[in-house]
C-alpha cells in the first residue's frame, strides 16, 4: 500500500495554470521582438484567467516594451467594451502613465486609440466619476484630461530633444488624434479646449517643429471651428506664421492657405490672404514657392474672377519660369486645376497651349514624362 497521505503515482497531476502566450497572432515582426526579449529573460506570458480589463491595466504597466504596447492598443476595444462608467473608473487612470512612456511605439499607440477611447465617454457625457483631483463628468475626462494628454504628445515629440527615428510617427498619430477630437466636440468647445492648445503650440519660439505642427493643425481646424472663431484666431495666427523666419513654417502655412480662404470667404481673402500669398509666392526657398503653387487653385476657386485673371495668372507665368525643377513641375500639375476655376472666355490661347504641351514633354526620358499624365487627368 502507498503510504497514506502521500499523492498516488498513478493519479493525475493537479493542472498546471493556464497561459497564453502573447505570440500567438501576432505579425512575424512583433514575434521577433518577442523573442529577443525573451532572451533578455523578459517575461512575456499573460494570464488567461484576467479579464481583459485586469489585462490592459496590468500589463500595460508591464517592465517588458511590447507587452505595453500590445495592451495599450486594445484600450479602445477595452473601453468599448466595459461601457462608459467602467471606462471612467478603471481605464482614465492609465492614460497619463501610458502617455509618459519611454517607448515611442506605446506613446503613438495611445494617441491612435484616443479618438475611439473618447466616443466611448461622449456616448454618455454625463456620467459622473469620482477622482483625486474631484468629481468629472465623461465629457469633462474628454475636455480636460484627453485633449491635454494629445498636446502633451505633440509638445513633447517635437522639440529639438524627441528621439530620432520614431518622433514623426508620435506627431502624426496625435495630430490626426486631436482633430479627430475637435470633430467629436461641438465647434465653441473646439475654441476653448483644442484650438487654445494648438495656439499655445503655435507661440512656441524656441521649438521650431511646435509652430510647424501648430500651422497644419490650424489649416484642418479652420473648417471645424466656428467662423467667428476662424476669423479671429486662426486667420490672423497664419499670417503670422506666414512671416516665420523658418522656411518650414512658412512652408506649412503656404499649403493651407487654400483651406482656409475656403473658410473665411472672400473679402476677407482678398484684403488679407491674397497679399500674404503673394509674398509666400515670391519666397527665396524653393519649397515655399512650391507649397504656393499647390495651393494655388484652392485660392482661385474664392477670389472674384477678376483677381484671378489679374494676379494669379502672371504670377502662374511666373511659376512657370521659376529657377527651380520642382515648382516648374507643381506649376504643370497645377495648371489644369487652376484652368477649370476660369470661364472659357477667359482662358487665352497662350494658357491653353501651356496645357496641351503637357502632352508632349520636351524630355520623355526623364521625369517630364509623367507631366503627361496632368494633362490627360486634369
Amino acid at each position: 500500500l502507498w503510504p497514506p497521505g502521500l499523492p498516488s503515482p498513478t493519479a493525475p497531476a493537479p493542472p498546471p495554470c493556464y497561459k497564453r502566450s502573447l505570440t500567438t497572432h501576432r505579425p512575424l515582426h512583433a514575434v521577433a521582438m518577442l523573442v529577443d526579449e525573451q532572451q533578455e529573460g523578459g517575461t512575456l506570458e499573460i494570464q488567461e484567467e484576467l479579464s481583459a480589463v485586469q489585462r490592459v491595466k496590468l500589463y500595460s504597466q508591464s517592465s517588458v516594451s511590447v507587452q505595453r504596447l500590445v495592451h495599450v492598443q486594445e484600450l479602445g476595444a477595452t473601453a468599448e467594451a466595459i461601457g462608459t462608467l467602467e471606462t471612467m473608473r478603471e481605464l482614465v487612470p492609465l492614460l497619463m502613465p501610458v502617455s509618459c512612456d519611454p517607448e515611442l511605439s506605446v506613446r503613438q499607440a495611445l494617441a491612435e486609440q484616443i479618438v475611439r477611447f473618447a466616443r466611448v465617454l461622449l456616448a454618455e457625457p454625463d456620467e459622473q466619476c469620482e477622482y483625486d483631483d474631484g468629481e468629472m463628468s465623461a465629457y469633462d475626462v474628454v475636455v480636460s484630461r484627453c485633449v491635454p494628454l494629445l498636446s502633451g504628445l505633440l509638445a513633447s515629440n517635437s522639440g529639438h530633444d524627441s528621439p530620432q527615428g520614431g518622433g514623426p510617427q508620435v506627431l502624426d498619430a496625435a495630430s490626426e488624434a486631436l482633430i479627430g477630437l475637435a470633430g467629436l466636440l461641438s465647434p465653441d468647445a473646439v475654441g476653448h479646449t483644442v484650438l487654445t492648445s494648438v495656439l499655445c503650440l503655435a507661440h512656441d519660439n524656441d521649438a521650431e517643429e511646435n509652430r510647424v505642427v501648430a500651422t497644419q493643425l490650424l489649416g484642418s481646424l479652420a473648417p471645424v471651428v466656428t467662423s467667428e472663431l476662424c476669423c479671429q484666431f486662426i486667420l490672423p495666427e497664419i499670417i503670422s506664421l506666414a512671416d516665420d523666419p523658418v522656411f518650414r513654417v512658412r512652408k506649412a502655412a503656404a499649403l493651407k492657405l487654400g483651406a482656409l480662404c475656403a473658410v473665411v470667404g472672400q473679402a476677407l481673402t482678398v484684403s488679407r490672404l491674397l497679399p500674404v500669398y503673394e509674398t509666400l509666392a515670391r519666397d527665396e526657398i524653393w519649397g515655399v514657392r512650391k507649397a504656393s503653387v499647390e495651393s494655388l487653385s484652392s485660392l482661385a476657386a474664392v477670389l472674384p474672377l477678376e483677381v484671378r485673371t489679374g494676379k494669379l495668372i502672371p504670377l502662374l507665368h511666373d511659376f512657370y519660369a521659376d529657377g527651380s525643377r520642382w515648382v516648374r513641375i507643381a506649376a504643370c500639375q497645377a495648371l489644369g486645376p487652376f484652368l477649370a476655376t476660369l470661364p472659357v472666355d477667359d482662358i487665352s490661347a497662350e494658357l491653353l497651349a501651356l496645357f496641351t504641351q503637357l502632352s508632349h514633354p520636351s524630355n520623355p526620358s526623364a521625369a517630364d514624362s509623367d507631366i503627361a499624365y496632368y494633362c490627360a487627368y486634369n
